[in-house]
């Protein structure tokens, strides 16, 4: 049972890699304005790696659109911000485009064909953490200090597999919800959130095709906690799964979601 999304493969699938200039920098701020709170402004393990003065942070969260005058203020909050640079930017690109790009999305279409879009655009920086944008199909690779090629491509890897399984998710359950009820499905042991953070473990981590780039050296469980008690009740349905939808459609019935 293998469903696919509407969606011609003619095309190559690509991934272009961009400077994060400052005008870009304030819309993602905007658009992440779920992960700024007064709790979260100081932690280090916040989505920006930055202060965002408690004034401007309610007034992002208040907000219900980008204004120009919003838009000018958190530019200036940035105003000191370095660009990556472009020798660096290079470099992520050449690795990819050579060693990554064509097995990852051979791996994506085996498990969930036609979902793949044709082009992504991955911002880099060091100022926020890896994150994705569904309706732009862009994410964001935190680029870390010490970390080679093969690793941060590991990051992006996440970050599109995220774009692409949540594609995959909405055709197999016929359902029109934003990504944030998506995310809310579910009960106190499990939510649609938490299954699709576990989803690059089965199919990157652990997937013997991107051993070579040591990524099955990679714990998730440090930056997610919850991971290795999750998979006490997820593995054996990966164990026992007829194909990757089959896995997807049982999973969610630990969160008493089911499909229409």
């Amino acid at each position: 049972m293998i469903l696919g999304c509407a969606l011609t493969m003619a095309k190559k699938m690509k991934v272009i890699f961009k400077q994060l200039n400052p005008e870009k920098f304030a819309e993602l701020i905007f658009d992440m304005k779920e992960c700024i709170s007064a709790e979260n402004l100081h932690r280090e393990d916040s989505c920006f790696h930055f202060d965002i003065p408690e004034e401007i942070a309610k007034e992002i969260i208040n907000s219900e659109k980008l204004t120009k005058e919003l838009n000018e203020k958190i530019i200036y909050l940035i105003k000191d911000y370095k660009e990556v640079e472009e020798k660096i930017i290079h470099r992520i690109q050449d690795f990819w485009d050579k060693e990554v790009e064509r097995i990852f999305f051979k791996e994506m279409e085996k498990h969930m064909p036609n979902c793949s879009d044709s082009e992504y655009i991955c911002y880099v920086t060091d100022k926020m953490v890896g994150s994705y944008f569904e309706e732009s199909r862009e994410v964001v690779l935190n680029l870390m200090k010490g970390k080679n090629e093969a690793w941060l491509s590991s990051i992006v890897a996440e970050e599109i597999l995220h774009l692409i399984y949540w594609k995959f998710w909405s055709k197999i359950f016929n359902k029109e919800m934003t990504l944030e009820e998506r995310f809310d499905i579910g009960n106190e042991g499990v939510n649609g959130w938490m299954i699709s953070e576990i989803i690059p473990d089965y199919l990157l981590i652990e997937n013997n095709v991107f051993k070579k780039f040591g990524w099955d050296k990679i714990d998730r469980s440090k930056g997610y906690r919850w991971i290795r008690n999750l998979r006490k009740r997820v593995d054996p349905l990966w164990v026992e799964k007829k194909d990757f939808s089959d896995f997807i459609i049982k999973v969610h019935k630990l969160c008493d979601f089911k499909r229409q």
